[in-house]
Order: structure tokens, then sequence, then C-alpha cells
């Protein structure tokens, strides 16, 4: 996940998250992580979202 999308409007960083998943759906498993870690001023709430919305997506 593009760590520097983390503020963008949630509609922009769920078509995201939903595109890295996309990508990796061939594969066995997936890891999910951001890119070079989480800016400070990041929104909690906002990585909450983004690790319900990973774990609600089909394989």
């Amino acid at each position: 996940i593009d760590p520097a999308l983390l503020p963008a409007p949630w509609p922009v960083l769920e078509q995201h998250v939903r595109d890295v998943l996309e990508a990796g759906s061939s594969a066995p498993g997936h890891v999910v992580n951001l890119g070079h870690g989480v800016p400070p001023e990041t929104d909690p709430d906002v990585l909450t979202r983004v690790v319900e919305l990973v774990h609600s997506v089909e394989p």
C-alpha cells in the first residue's frame, strides 16, 4: 500500500487497496504492508479502515 495515499479521500485509498489485493490475487497468500511505514500525521482511523477492508476481501 502506498503510504502517500493514506491522507487521500477514502474512495481513492479504498480503490488503491483493492487494486493491490487484485494484483496479488493469484498468489496463495498475501502480506499487505505500507511501503515505507506510516507517516506520523496519519489518522489511526484510516489504518483501521484499511485493515478492515483487507480482512473483508475474499481471496
